[in-house]
């Protein structure tokens, strides 16, 4: 490949021009910024040489390092680490009937026993999950040549710790995504006596007929919103049967709630409100995590679009079902989540042949969601 002398762009007419437009001397037009900003080039072969004799190597007098650490936003949803076995079992003890209390019977029974042995056995069951999700990762990597594009061990060895953390945040970005699957399928699922339909409720108790659309932009309904969903938060922690999907008697404190909310509408509820009801001194649970999206974005004309954002679809059985404008999920901390099996990071030995060795990364993990817990959903429907 022929080689190409750097780029040197001369740009005094750049800075007399912007000069002049900082300073007041004549109006805003564009400039070319083109000419001093460098976009980068994404090459295989540099090619650069000086532009004196054309034959000398120009040297790079600075790396700079692309990588940040990247931490799944789902983190909360994992629950321990599975050392050993391969299933996670549930065990439930139902509480006992009342039964009549005989102490107070005995004047009434001349000649008579009470058994105070007869049985009553404690009702338990149990769930037992056992949906694996292994994937993999490798690497391949050849230390000879990547020594010769390196003057030291210690630039070299930094672009090694990008790779392999590259890898890290893309387990992170699977993990960030699979829980975001979680929390839509435990939506899916959820029944309609556990949907909290925010803009019918409010129409009802106020007369009013408010759409979806317009919701967003109403203080008084994002008002009564907030004030639904704190009541929520409440009487989750008061034992009932009304906010899961099997009818079990459940209970959830405070701190084992997890509550999620659509970002768009907390914004909405911070700026539009600006009250007093997202104070910590008023509010009985404020939101763990503003999610930008439920399920996920494609077009970039989308990202603001509120139903595209508020929207989860899916299978339940062999049926698809939509659910749209979810503004949040809140859900008791067992009613979602994942059991990590042990990561297994492994190295082969050198490939003789071809001087490279691999890296191989392998991720287990059990994702649940119990319909037996408590979970309600929020939307404006």
């Amino acid at each position: 490949m022929p080689s190409t002398p750097i780029q040197v762009n001369q740009i005094y007419p750049l800075v007399n021009e912007v000069f002049q437009q900082i300073t007041g001397r004549t109006d805003l037009k564009a400039v070319d910024t083109a000419s001093l900003v460098s976009m980068g080039t994404e090459i295989e072969n540099l090619g650069k040489t000086d532009i004196w004799l054309n034959t000398l190597a120009r040297r790079i007098g600075y790396t700079i390092d692309g990588y940040r650490v990247y931490h799944n936003k789902f983190a909360d949803l994992h629950r321990t680490q599975l050392e050993w076995g391969a299933l996670v079992q549930k065990l439930y003890a139902e509480m006992p009937d009342a039964v009549e209390d005989d102490m107070y019977n005995v004047g009434q029974m001349d000649g008579q026993a009470l058994d105070h042995y007869i049985i009553n056995n404690p009702k338990v069951k149990q769930k037992i999950f056992d949906k694996e999700a292994p994937y993999s990762f490798f690497i391949t990597m050849q230390d000879k040549f990547l020594k010769e594009a390196f003057l030291n061990a210690s630039n070299m060895a930094g672009l090694i710790n990008q790779i392999f953390g590259k890898v890290q945040n893309k387990i992170e970005v699977v993990l960030e995504e699979l829980g975001r699957t979680a929390i839509n399928n435990m939506i899916l699922n959820i029944e309609d006596k556990q949907n909290y339909k925010l803009v019918t409720m409010y129409n009802a108790a106020t007369g009013k007929s408010i759409t979806p659309a317009t919701a967003l932009f109403d203080p008084d309904f994002l008002r009564y919103a907030t004030g639904i969903m704190n009541n929520v938060t409440r009487k989750f922690e008061t034992m009932s049967t009304l906010y899961n999907a099997e009818g079990k008697d459940r209970f959830t404190p405070v701190a084992d709630q997890r509550f999620y909310m659509l970002a768009d509408f907390l914004t909405q509820i911070e700026t539009v409100v600006q009250y007093a009801a997202f104070n910590p001194q008023y509010v009985n649970k404020t939101p763990d995590m503003a999610v930008p999206y439920w399920q996920g974005v494609k077009e970039a004309d989308k990202v603001n679009d509120f139903g595209t954002l508020s929207k989860v679809v899916g299978k339940v059985g062999t049926k698809t079902k939509t659910v749209e404008n979810v503004v949040g999920v809140l859900f008791d901390r067992e009613a979602a989540g994942t059991f990590r099996q042990e990561e297994l990071v492994l190295t082969t030995p050198i490939n003789a042949r071809g001087a490279y060795y691999n890296t191989f990364w392998h991720e287990n993990q059990l994702w649940f969601n119990d319909l037996g817990e408590n979970s309600v959903i929020f939307t404006l429907s």
